[in-house]
């Protein structure tokens, strides 16, 4: 738990978020204090509602999958199925 959330706030600190909420705030043509603070508040209400409801889903998914290992295991393959054939297509495009 504290390595996930180790990573998480660098993550978060990181350049990814910053240079989204400058692309929002030039995108929507946002100037002032008023604007910017209002967007970042905006953004971080979104991230946070976001990552909680995947949470839930992600628990919700391993619970269930205790009590039918066989549909569990399915998922399971298909989202590594799935993100192989992802990584896959992005080197081959590169």
């Amino acid at each position: 738990m504290k390595t996930s959330f180790l990573i998480g706030m660098v993550h978060g600190v990181g350049a990814e978020t910053p240079t989204q909420i400058l692309l929002f705030t030039t995108a929507a043509g946002l100037a002032g204090a008023l604007g910017g603070v209002t967007l970042v508040v905006l953004f971080v209400t979104g991230l946070f509602l976001g990552n909680t409801v995947l949470a839930l889903a992600a628990a919700a998914g391993v619970s269930a999958g205790r009590k039918v290992p066989l549909l569990y295991l399915g998922f399971a393959s298909m989202t590594a199925a799935v993100s192989i054939l992802v990584g896959w297509t992005y080197l081959l495009s590169a």
